[in-house]
């Protein structure tokens, strides 16, 4: 897959992902295998911890009406803690490309409970959390609906956390232009041209 692009970059010559669209971090069992109970948040690690990184890359620039075998990921049901929901787990399956050389959920035609989204799989030891800190903001360029009910207000943050004294409100669409995760928050999104970050649980991403 070296050079092939994805949805807001591409792999390099060497095989790095320079860019992706979303990401989902496990804990590994005794065996190395991720324990897929549910995705866990970044604090969730101590260093020397071993996980699994499941990298989520829509991919283009490849043969237009070919059949592609990649990794994806079932999609999850129900709610953390309430015992009554289906795991994310990964599979193997077959995907065509469209007429612009991209895997796509249209082309792929998944079943309803099938993720269409190729995954890259990465084992990960955790180190110093000061390089996961530096490394940690994303560049991204994408609308956010804020889905609550309408005019609801929703506290946004700074880069450190901080209240930032400002709403969004519901039902209303902001423009976005990075992503990182803020201790306490999760992973949040910044409002273009402002100091503002809006938890990522109220978004839906366009």
């Amino acid at each position: 897959m070296k050079g092939v692009k994805v949805s807001d970059g591409y792999i390099d010559a060497t095989g790095n992902v320079l860019d992706f669209s979303d990401q989902g971090f496990y804990k590994n069992d005794a065996n190395g295998n991720p324990i897929m109970d549910w995705p866990l948040d970044w604090n969730d690690f101590r260093r020397g911890d071993e996980g699994t990184a499941l990298i989520y890359v829509p991919i283009k620039g490849l043969k237009p009406l070919t059949h592609y075998r990649v990794l994806c990921q079932k999609p999850w049901h129900g709610k953390k803690g309430n015992g009554n929901f289906q795991n994310g787990a990964l599979y193997w399956r077959t995907m065509k490309t469209d007429l612009d050389g991209e895997l796509n959920s249209e082309f792929g035609s998944p079943t309803s409970d099938e993720s269409s989204i190729p995954v890259i799989k990465a084992h990960f030891v955790v180190g110093s959390k000061k390089v996961a800190k530096k490394s940690s903001t994303v560049k991204v360029s994408k609308k956010g609906y804020v889905d609550v009910r309408k005019n609801k207000k929703v506290r946004t943050y700074t880069s450190t956390g901080k209240f930032s004294k400002h709403y969004v409100y519901g039902h209303h669409t902001y423009k976005l232009n990075r992503k990182k995760h803020i201790k306490g928050h999760g992973t949040c999104y910044k409002i273009y041209g402002k100091n503002q970050w809006i938890p990522a649980k109220y978004l839906d991403l366009r």
